[in-house]
């Protein structure tokens, strides 16, 4: 990866955490390996172009898509050489909603209620509609800042976009 290339990681043991990487890829990779997350998440793409393969399927992404990820669903994220490329990662788990009682579950069924590998990508046309793009940049801004309101607004806001995307 080039020397331009930025990865900032925003964790205040919440229930979530945010990982913002910004730059040019020097290699043809961002992950260089096949792996797998602990925790639910997601990968919001604001730029650049590429592909990601989940389970064997493979997903052509664009600027403003949004990958959904459960735990254990093998991925490989692959950007061209030269590529300037933006990216959102939100992780999160259930102390993020432990005091939303039996509700809570249903703000995850987007990442459960799907075979493994399948409905992974919601394409830009349905995340600019709802407003989700709004919502992650805002919540960016917001996990940026150290103070105790922020940092509350932050769960919130990552509260509102699962249930926009659910």
């Amino acid at each position: 990866m080039s020397e331009n290339y930025i990865k900032q990681l925003y964790d205040d043991n919440t229930g979530f955490r945010l990982h913002y990487t910004i730059g040019e890829f020097a290699g043809k990779s961002t992950t260089q390996y096949l792996h797998y997350d602990i925790e639910l998440s997601f990968i919001y793409f604001i730029k650049g172009v590429g592909e990601i393969k989940i389970e064997g399927k493979k997903y052509d992404i664009q600027d403003g898509d949004l990958i959904l990820l459960k735990p254990s669903e093998l991925y490989h994220c692959i950007v061209k050489d030269g590529t300037h490329h933006e990216r959102l990662v939100l992780y999160f788990n259930s102390n993020l909603l432990q005091n939303f009682g039996a509700v809570s579950n249903t703000f995850f069924e987007p990442f459960y209620n799907r075979k493994d590998g399948c409905d992974n990508k919601i394409p830009q046309e349905l995340i600019e509609k709802e407003n989700i793009d709004t919502g992650l940049l805002e919540l960016l801004c917001l996990v940026k800042k150290s103070n105790e309101v922020d940092k509350l607004v932050s769960r919130c806001k990552t509260v509102e976009i699962l249930s926009k995307i659910r």
